[in-house]
């Protein structure tokens, strides 16, 4: 090849074998792992098709083992999830990190991934439909590049049992072209054979063994399996100091072609010509291949004609000296089909490592259509050791496919000198987990690998946890000094600690720092180097002044980027070079032309040492000492709960440094990736069995010729049953175990509207009733849930709560509202210039949200106020990373001046605000969230309760402004009068109907508790907004999407990929959220006379042709079908994703079958929403909220499918 290709990361489990040691083992051929099935899979199989005769073959003894938790999905989608898909996603992680990359390393990287996939026969353990990615074969490659975020190429292949070395031989060309930096390559293939199908074969063995080149031999037999490797050119790995356990010299693929003597016949030419070929590609002498893993299926066909090949090929060559030995892998776990290739990879990666020849499994006989005599090519009787020709041993590996597809691999291995590892005096290890349960599970882990190991060099064995440590919630750094103390803190309870930290830097004098001293610590640490590297950005330092000077500077850069605002650097009155570097008064280049560094100037240590006295005992106090007389080591002896880090940081002090930051939450350390290593347990995965345990048998019942009994049916549901038998629903839908109350509530049970779907499906089942859409949220109890399914059933119901509807009528007189709504609209049109607020400060709630998040961005812009930002967090620091991380995303900041996270929580009094607040005299609160729909008592908490404790608050603090976010929503559904009622903006309660919309029902509470609550010296302002989509400029919105009913409708249409005439109705009434942003930042920077509620309904609405051409625009076509045919797709969809079926979209068409079987007992009267005074008055204060519809539309449409929000196939 152009450049070789370096083997760098591992991972398989094969039947009898997962672990190296194991592999070792079975070199030797006396094991063969060909046998009966598990009982656990034979008791499933047996559960779901009755009992049947099964074919032996290398079978893996479990398959229903996975961590949903791991990779942030729900139990439900693992259980419905394909094992091959589950055993991929966690295989291929587990080959990364033993590489010695994690998901940080791997996230937005060009890496490849090329693997094997067949269709699994999972889907027939299951009663229902799967959904359309639960079981797709080749969607297990877009799993794992979504949750790693990879960019570089995804490709399934498929070329029958040649498969996996075809994706080798594409990803190294692909290394090769530079279409990937690194690339996986693997699969994961599953299948069991019945005794009546293998006995209907023509290859399958009759004795259930898998002899290869045996004279006994008579067939192969079925081998299952996971394996993953990953690959790099061998010039990056060696860069990147990875480790390498192969190298990948040559590959070449052919086909037979019309040599062959039939579609699925072997032809010894082309494999002769393929073998030639692949020598020369990889530019190695034939007399040095010493072993090829062979494909060897054991078939009386097949194996004469491969040894013919490889025969053939070396007389071509004309190598007639030496010994090539072959065997394979298939006589110890069976033919793995499409993944066979890359098991003869792994065996031939485990006899290069150990330098062992392996041994043909089950050989006894030579095939009598094979001769040996007057060939270098003998099959491996006997393991024996592998001698090295000029430092390194070379092998091949074989893999031919059922459809002609045929490729061989050159594969080496370098001797390497052993390296020598002295004992240190203390050792550093840092784990990490999600939570504090997984990390001690974790230790245990660990702890149990290290008992079970004779020799452990503990330097590069902590080097690599070290390198694959990820900062998680739950992180601990370990100090020991031998293995057994290692032990015994591993298997001790983890305990947090409680105790806060403050640091300094004390940068007092300029140290010195040996060359070689600092090439250790920045080889050590990628996160220091990269701070060097920024700093010196190339140069060449003239000599040690500006060696030490670049060296301190970085490392004062480091600790500063790794504690953040926790540290305070300290330093003389006067600074020092390093202070004016950090401080910016003088360019990195300027300092270190300095020859000679000055005298440092005088430190009061005296104060200091005051200072530090006044601070709380609660705090740890860690200062990094960089002084040429270390001054603040005398402070312990009365300061215990100081910790002084020499600034040089020699081993154990930077030990010290790593311990300490890592124990309180920082992320100090990364070190290089580590050449030479161990096979670790990492990650972590707490397995538990996902697979479908309710399922009906599909065994054949005998035939009967009696004629059935005829039973009366009569109903015999008691309201006690309905509930027991709704509360089994409900515990199956929310995978939940414990007992469900009457009075508790589906939504805080951690149901949702999608999983609602479900349950009216179920109850249609279960009751032969219709439950609507709706009524899961006005029923959100199991005692009131149960008590509508008996009402539906015609069951008279006894000792229910039923719940009674509020039937009295507010008289309105529609003649004196419109007189009065018409001299408001006169005013406003007679209206001068309104006053122009500038608020020196702002509180604003709900940042973190959408709405919250856009306003907050129009204020930084538009004013030059403090914002403050009220976060709900565990503390400060959480607080503020939670606030960034959501406003980086919509206005590209990660810091500014005017923007102050307050910690807070909207549901506690006062907002939870402890603090002083400076010169703020606006609020805004735009707290809520649509996470919580459904669920009454959050939103009671959130909108009504949240509300009230913000506005209290600001009444205390006498602010001015109140700035209030609500919804068009509380006009409510229906209104009791006879005659059409307008809903104006000066309206509140006219009696609306808002049952089951708990959204509007708290929204309306709050607006209530407003009006009656104002105060004479505050003016407060509500803004009641329609539905609100991406922003206009680029069509952005803010995860999770999935709650957002625009988009799944979008989602809906686009999964459906037609519509029918019935669906022109359908309006898509959205405003982008940067123009609703804008519009109400412009209204509440004024101060307003005439109105103080506004509808702000932007948006007319949007039809089908405009959602139709938008797709168009953005390259997706829909097809108009007739209505039977959309009917059947919709059908289908439901079935195959609740998910996306729980919008409107495919409600809409159900719900009218509903509404017909369930007629209210009288018409619906909706109130009109009239927004013509808002309208009037942006209008007079010539606030813009024009834009193109159709390009706003094009623009959400193209994000949703460039950021995979929508799904295409």
């Amino acid at each position: 090849m152009e450049q070789a290709v370096a083997i760098i990361g591992v991972s398989f489990d094969l039947p009898g074998i997962k672990t190296w040691e194991d592999l070792y083992q079975s070199l030797a051929g006396t094991s063969c792992f060909i046998g009966d099935i598990s009982a656990q899979r034979k008791k499933d199989l047996f559960a779901r098709f009755g009992e049947f005769r099964l074919k032996e073959g290398g079978y893996l003894p479990v398959i229903d083992q996975f961590d949903p938790k791991y990779f942030q999905l729900t139990e439900k989608e693992s259980v419905r999830m394909a094992p091959e898909q589950r055993l991929m996603l966690m295989h291929a992680l587990r080959a990364f990190y033993d590489a010695g990359y994690t998901e940080k390393h791997l996230q937005g990287s060009d890496t490849g991934l090329y693997y094997v996939s067949r269709s699994s026969s999972y889907a027939m353990f299951f009663d229902e439909q799967l959904g359309e990615f639960d079981a797709l074969h080749g969607i297990e490659g877009a799993r794992i590049a979504h949750y790693l975020d990879l960019h570089g190429p995804v490709i399934a292949i498929n070329t029958t049992c040649s498969s996996s070395l075809t994706a080798l031989h594409q990803a190294c060309n692909a290394l090769i072209q530079g279409d990937c930096h690194m690339a996986l390559v693997g699969g994961a293939i599953l299948g069991v054979v019945s005794s009546e199908t293998a006995d209907r074969s023509a290859i399958i063995s009759r004795v259930g063994q898998c002899r290869p080149f045996d004279n006994a031999a008579d067939g192969t037999l079925n081998g299952e399996g996971v394996i993953c490797f990953v690959l790099k050119l061998l010039s990056n790995a060696v860069k990147d100091n990875d480790p390498i356990y192969a190298v990948v010299e040559g590959i070449a693929m052919n086909h037979g072609g019309a040599r062959i003597s039939s579609l699925t016949a072997p032809s010894a030419a082309a494999q002769t010509e393929l073998l030639v070929k692949t020598w020369q590609r990889a530019g190695v002498n034939p007399a040095a291949i010493r072993f090829i893993e062979a494909h060897g299926t054991g078939t009386i066909l097949g194996d004469p004609i491969e040894f013919k090949g490889i025969t053939d090929a070396f007389r071509q060559v004309d190598t007639t000296d030496g010994i090539c030995s072959i065997s394979s892998v298939k006589g110890q776990i069976g033919h793995l089909d499409s993944l066979a290739g890359i098991a003869g990879l792994l065996r031939l990666t485990a006899a290069l490592r150990s330098n062992t020849l392996p041994s043909q499994a089950g050989f006894e006989t030579l095939n009598d259509h094979i001769s040996e005599d007057n060939t270098i090519v003998e099959v491996q009787r006997k393991a024996a050791p592998w001698p090295a020709k000029e430092g390194r041993r070379i092998g091949g590996v074989s893999s031919f496919g059922l459809t002609g597809n045929n490729v061989h691999a050159v594969v080496s291995r370098q001797e390497k000198l052993s390296i020598v590892y002295n004992d240190l005096p203390v050792y550093f290890l840092q784990l990490s987990e999600r939570t504090p349960e997984r990390l001690q599970q974790l230790k245990k882990q660990l702890a149990a690998m290290l008992r079970v190991t004779d020799h452990v060099n503990l330097e590069p064995w902590c080097q690599q946890v070290n390198r694959l440590f990820t900062q998680r919630p739950a992180q601990q750094g370990l100090l020991f000094k031998d293995k057994n103390a290692l032990l015994e803190q591993l298997e001790a309870p983890f305990q947090p600690s409680s105790r806060k930290k403050k640091y300094f830097i004390a940068n007092i004098d300029i140290l010195s720092f040996e060359e070689a001293q600092v090439n250790a610590l920045l080889k050590g640490n990628l996160l220091l180097r990269e701070e060097y590297d920024k700093l010196v950005a190339g140069m060449v330092l003239p000599g040690a002044a500006a060696r030490n000077i670049a060296f301190q500077t970085a490392v004062c850069k480091w600790l500063m980027a790794v504690l953040g605002k926790e540290v305070t650097l300290v330093s003389p009155k006067e600074g020092n070079i390093v202070q004016q570097i950090l401080s910016g008064n003088i360019l990195p280049e300027e300092a270190f032309r300095i020859a000679q560094i000055a005298p440092g100037a005088d430190f009061n240590s005296i104060n200091f040492f005051k200072y530090l006295q006044q601070l709380p005992a609660t705090e740890d106090i860690v200062i990094f000492d960089f002084s040429h007389d270390s001054f603040a080591a005398p402070f312990k002896k009365e300061l215990h709960h100081l910790e002084v880090i020499n600034g040089k940081l020699c081993y154990e002090d930077r030990c010290l440094a790593y311990y300490t930051m890592v124990n309180d939450g920082k992320l100090p350390l990364e070190p290089a990736n580590l050449h030479t290593h161990a096979t670790l347990p990492l990650p972590f995965f707490d397995l538990k069995r996902y697979w479908p345990e309710k399922v009906r048998s599909l065994a054949v019942a005998p035939v009967t010729t009696a004629a059935p009994a005829v039973a009366e049916v009569t109903s015999t549901w008691t309201l006690a049953a309905i509930q027991s038998e709704i509360a089994s629903i409900w515990q199956q839908l929310l995978e939940i175990t414990t007992p469900i109350q009457p009075a508790d509530d589906f939504f805080q049970l951690g149901g949702d509207s999608l999983l609602g779907l479900d349950m009216i499906d179920q109850l249609k089942k279960s009751f032969s009733i219709t439950v609507t859409y709706q009524d899961m949220f006005s029923h959100p109890s199991l005692e009131s849930m149960a008590t509508l399914v008996a009402a539906r059933m015609g069951e008279p119901v006894k000792d229910a709560v039923v719940a009674q509807v509020n039937t009295e009528i507010i008289h309105l007189d529609g003649e004196a509202r419109q007189q009065a709504y018409t001299s408001l609209l006169e005013n406003i049109q007679r209206m001068g210039p309104l006053q122009r607020l500038q608020p020196k400060a702002i509180l604003v709630t709900g940042t973190t949200g959408f709405a919250g998040g856009f306003i907050t961005r129009y204020l930084l812009d538009h004013t030059d106020a403090r914002i403050y930002c009220l976060v709900r967090g565990e503390d400060q620091q959480s607080a503020e990373t939670h606030f960034w991380n959501r406003f980086s995303a919509i206005s590209g900041l990660t810091t500014h001046l005017r923007i102050q996270v307050i910690r807070g929580d909207v549901t506690l009094e006062d907002a939870g605000i402890s603090t002083t607040l400076p010169d703020v005299s606006m609020v805004f609160h735009c707290a809520g969230s649509p996470a919580y729909v459904g669920q009454t008592e959050k939103l009671r908490d959130l909108n009504i309760n949240g509300t009230i404790n913000v506005f209290n608050w600001a009444v205390k603090q006498g602010i001015s402004y109140f700035q209030h976010i609500s919804t068009v929503g509380i006009a409510g559904s229906s209104v009791p009068q006879e005659e059409p009622v307008a809903f104006y903006e000066t309206d509140l309660n006219i009696g609306q109907d808002n049952t089951g919309y708990i959204h509007a029902v708290t929204r309306l509470e709050a607006e209530e508790y407003l009006r009656s609550n104002t105060p004479d010296f505050m003016q407060v302002n509500i803004f009641r907004m329609q539905n609100i989509g991406g922003s206009l400029e680029d069509g952005i919105f803010l995860h999770p999407i999935e709650s957002n009913l625009i988009y799944l409708r979008l989602l809906t249409l686009l999964k459906l990929g037609c519509y029918t005439e019935q669906l022109r109705a359908v309006n898509l009434k959205m405003a982008p959220v940067d123009v609703m942003a804008r519009v109400i930042g412009e209204l509440a920077l004024h101060h307003h006379t005439l109105m103080h509620t506004f509808h702000l309904t932007l948006e007319s609405g949007m039809g089908l042709p405009q959602v139709i051409a938008a797709f168009e625009s953005n390259g997706v076509t829909l097809q108009e079908v007739s209505a039977a045919a959309f009917g059947e797709r919709v059908d289908q969809l439901l079935q195959q994703d609740r998910t996306t079926a729980g919008n409107l979209l495919l409600v809409l068409e159900k719900q009218k079958e509903q509404e017909n079987e369930i007629k209210p007992s009288a018409p619906r009267n909706v109130p009109q929403l009239t927004s013509d005074a808002t309208h009037l008055y942006l209008k007079q204060l010539k606030i813009d909220t024009d834009y193109d519809r159709n390009q706003y539309l094009q623009k959400v449409v193209k994000f949703g499918l460039e950021n995979a929000l929508f799904l295409t196939e």
